[in-house]
């Protein structure tokens, strides 16, 4: 009888070991695959190099805070779907008209020319997107607050070539590429609808002073690309903000005589010379008075598309 018991609590206590083992073997092998699939360490943030007109900038990571130093820039940005944190703007004019209501929120950091470093410094960006040209004289600056970018609008393919760039570097390729293809579309519609490579000129008016975007313009190649005949092979006048602009007389605009014409600025400057008046565009009723921030300003995607919706009706018009 003591011999039976002790050979069943014998063989209850070697049980209880033997399943205290198992538990203790099961914690561990639990223990052990928790470590394997997470063994703690957050995903490690991609570094690109991304070359751009300055020189190559590494950005680590997607860029949560961006600041835009032009309004092509910021118009990009819009396309993509980016609020930016801070932006630069001109005169009056913060953010341009066109896309007015589909930013907030930002914090406003001056004159593209001219903007406050200190204030761009203490929304703590970290992407600065800046004009090669205009923001060249605070260059270094920029780039020791944040990662710098600096993209030409000179063309309006150039802008498309800034666009996906910055999908890529925003994490946002598709949207990118969906702003793309729309413009695309949009240009090869237009083209359709134009007839016999009519001739054409964008020129702002401000005092005595005419000025006159140029052929390899962003204005220019875009309305040279849907089949009008945009001649103004002038020079660029670096004091006019760097950009792709030179000046003309009236008597200069007479001698070209665009069959169309489309104008901003100051032009009741100008309606009661008599060169306007027998312009070939004024007589024929295609001259439109047009945004100075969009059809100067602006180049960007959404800029380019909305400038095509309003040169549509005159081109086609009889």
């Amino acid at each position: 009888m003591i011999t039976r018991q002790k050979q069943t609590g014998s063989l209850l206590l070697a049980t209880v070991l033997l399943m205290t083992t198992m538990l203790s073997g099961c914690s561990a092998h639990r223990a052990a695959s928790k470590d394997v699939e997470n063994p703690g360490d957050q995903p490690q943030a991609v570094e690109k190099t991304v070359h751009n007109l300055w020189e190559d900038t590494s950005i680590t990571g997607t860029p949560k805070r961006v600041v835009s130093l032009d309004f092509s820039l910021t118009d990009a940005l819009t396309a993509l779907g980016v609020q930016p944190t801070g932006v630069a703007g001109t005169g009056q004019t913060q953010v341009p008209e066109y896309i007015q209501d589909r930013i907030q929120g930002f914090t406003y950091v001056g004159e593209r020319n001219d903007p406050n470093l200190d204030l761009i410094r203490s929304i703590k960006p970290d992407l600065i997107l800046a004009d090669p040209d205009r923001s060249k004289n605070v260059k270094a600056p920029l780039q020791s607050i944040a990662p710098t970018l600096a993209l030409n609008d000179s063309s309006y393919q150039e802008m498309i070539e800034n666009l996906i760039v910055l999908g890529d570097v925003l994490d946002r390729k598709e949207q990118a590429e969906k702003a793309k293809q729309e413009l695309l579309t949009k240009i090869s519609s237009v083209k359709s609808k134009v007839e016999g490579n009519p001739t054409v000129l964008v020129v702002g008016g401000f005092g005595d002073d005419l000025t006159v975007w140029l052929s390899n313009s962003f204005v220019g190649s875009l309305l040279k690309d849907v089949g009008l005949t945009y001649e103004m092979p002038g020079q660029k006048i670096d004091n006019l903000g760097g950009n792709d602009v030179s000046v003309l007389t009236m008597e200069q605009l007479a001698q070209m005589d665009p069959d169309y014409l489309f104008f901003y600025g100051e032009s009741l400057l100008y309606r009661d010379d008599p060169l306007y008046q027998n312009l070939k565009s004024v007589k024929n009723h295609h001259l439109l008075e047009v945004d100075r921030n969009l059809w100067s300003r602006g180049r960007g995607p959404i800029a380019a598309g909305k400038i095509l919706d309003e040169a549509l009706p005159l081109l086609t018009s009889k």
